[in-house]
């Protein structure tokens, strides 16, 4: 029986072997059947009208959604391999007629001559059109090439993309899923061929300074750092949505990081807000209480420094009741759970039961787990086991023994 069932283990192997390098072999035919019915044969005569109109057929739907900002401006758009250009002749030769910069930079007119465009701006061209042809030449850019950059650093999907000359950098970030949590968007570079610029993003993000967000070049580079942990992040606790480090801005007060950075769990009211800062060995700590009027004004003067740590409080504290050992109040913390709360309370007695844990919200009362999160103004309610309701605070042990006891002792009665 078990060579029988070896037998056929090993078949069933083989079978399924074999189906995958047949249905392996099945696909790589119909895909070489596809690309030799989509695929131009290479060696076939193909005019400069036909190359422009697959040009144009395969940058379709390529950028559907992108919108040019701006006007092209002929003094500044550095022409690039893959642009096509038209030229309309205007006199005594009418003509019109699309081309493509070659991969070596050249735009090729027939009839005329051959002209090289690397590092030349569109007006550049213009210039030597007229120079060259001395006809009256009207000249405009019909479609934009595609260009590859790189994204590099502190962003969610670093890599290489295909762009327009005519985006800019932070848009760029956007499609490679924004920036991480800690990236510093005070100094963004790019990397551009011997060059190096850096960009202050909270110019162009906060004062609207458009030339803090540059149109991007092929082969740039954007590298995007991380922020410096020690002294340009500040440690934020309480009843936010997110605890931990936040990067901050040079010259940023207390008041606008609240407003613009901070989200909280839930809208309830604040208590005070802690700042505590440690300056050469000697540890300073303000208090803002919220029901201060003279609370906003004194935020706006603190200017937060690296290595702060924020403590938001809240009005509503977490009570602890029943089977703990030190039932109580306790302050809210982001992020604690019941069994965090249950540790404060000094942890829970024996004759808890702790599979039948409870908390009393505005929501009402539920069963909850001890990795569960706790909300601002809970009730933890520990109950008793079911033994010791039953049994009390004796053990099981103790209970037996007394009841055998009791039995042998009527039997000996009986017996006497």
């Amino acid at each position: 029986m078990r060579i029988f069932n070896f037998s056929i283990i090993i078949f069933l192997l083989l079978y399924m072997s074999t189906s995958d390098v047949l249905f392996a072999q099945k696909r790589d035919d119909n895909q070489k059947n596809e690309l030799s019915m989509q695929s131009p044969n290479m060696s076939e005569d193909i005019s400069l009208e036909e190359r422009i109109n697959r040009r144009k057929i395969s940058l379709k739907g390529l950028f559907e959604l992108d919108v040019t900002e701006d006007w092209i401006k002929p003094e500044k758009y550095f022409l690039g391999s893959g642009d096509i250009i038209a030229l309309n002749f205007i006199g005594g030769m009418n003509k019109y007629l699309e081309t493509i910069i070659t991969p070596e930079g050249y735009v090729n007119i027939p009839g005329f001559c051959s002209i090289d465009v690397k590092n030349k701006t569109l007006l550049d061209f213009k210039r030597i059109v007229d120079s060259q042809i001395g006809q009256n030449v009207e000249i405009s850019l019909v479609e934009i090439r595609p260009i590859k950059i790189y994204i590099l650093g502190e962003v969610e999907y670093p890599g290489a993309y295909i762009a327009k000359p005519t985006e800019r950098m932070f848009d760029a970030i956007v499609r490679a899923g924004d920036f991480k949590y800690l990236a510093n968007i005070d100094s963004v570079f790019i990397y551009r061929k011997q060059d190096t610029l850096c960009f202050n993003g909270n110019q162009y993000f906060k004062k609207g300074n458009i030339n803090a967000n540059p149109q991007i070049q092929d082969r740039d580079i954007i590298f995007v750092p991380k922020c410096n942990a020690i002294n340009q992040t500040v440690t934020v606790q309480g009843a936010v949505n997110k605890s931990g480090l936040y990067p901050i801005v040079e010259g940023e007060n207390l008041w606008n990081f609240i407003i613009n950075r901070l989200e909280f769990a839930q809208k309830v009211g604040l208590k005070s807000i802690k700042l505590t800062r440690t300056d050469n060995g000697k540890q300073e700590i303000m208090v803002f209480q919220i029901d201060s009027d003279e609370v906003e004004p004194k935020l706006q003067k603190t200017v937060l420094n690296g290595g702060d740590i924020i403590e938001i409080d809240l009005l509503n504290d977490i009570y602890v009741q029943g089977e703990v050992n030190n039932p109580g109040s306790f302050p809210y913390v982001s992020g604690f759970k019941v069994q965090d709360y249950l540790g404060l309370a000094g942890g829970n007695k024996e004759t808890a039961n702790l599979n039948k844990v409870t908390i009393i919200s505005n929501n009402g009362k539920q069963k909850v787990r001890l990795y569960s999160l706790v909300s601002r103004g809970d009730v933890i309610v520990v109950p008793k086991s079911v033994k010791t309701k039953f049994i009390g605070e004796e053990s099981l042990l103790s209970i037996l023994s007394t009841l055998i006891t009791t039995l042998l002792t009527i039997q000996l009665i009986r017996m006497g």
